[in-house]
């Protein structure tokens, strides 16, 4: 029977290793350790690298962005309705000055068909006297 001190396994109860028999050890190790590398970076492929949260926004983050977006929406929308008002009361006032204009330039020739006119009438006045 085995048991207590009298069964103690040290090494030199173990068989002296031979060339042989450690160089089919390491090449039965390095198989096996090339098996587990191939099945490693197999598993690494099909693993999703940034995690889905990283990838999608949350609800909460979702939210938020569209809260901002709609605020930039707003903010121009308001930028663009004052530049209307502007451009409106510029075009308004443009009108306005060049009808002013059109009226003085009416004006004038007014004048200087009145000038015309009477110096029409003064060179037949001064025909019919020759």
């Amino acid at each position: 029977m085995l048991c207590g001190m009298d069964y103690i396994p040290t090494l030199a109860y173990l068989p002296a290793a031979t060339p042989a028999g450690l160089g089919g050890w390491l090449v039965n190790a390095a198989a096996v350790l090339a098996i587990v590398y191939i099945v490693v970076k197999l598993i690494n492929t099909f693993r999703r690298r940034p995690p889905i949260d990283a990838t999608f926004a949350t609800k909460t983050e979702f939210a938020g962005c569209r809260a901002e977006s709609q605020a930039r929406a707003l903010k121009t929308e308001s930028k663009i309705e004052e530049m209307e008002h502007i451009l409106r009361k510029d075009i308004t006032g443009l009108r306005r000055e060049s009808e002013e204009r059109g009226e003085r330039v009416h004006k004038r020739v007014d004048e200087v068909l009145a000038s015309t006119s009477r110096l029409e009438g003064r060179i037949e006045g001064m025909l019919r006297r020759d």
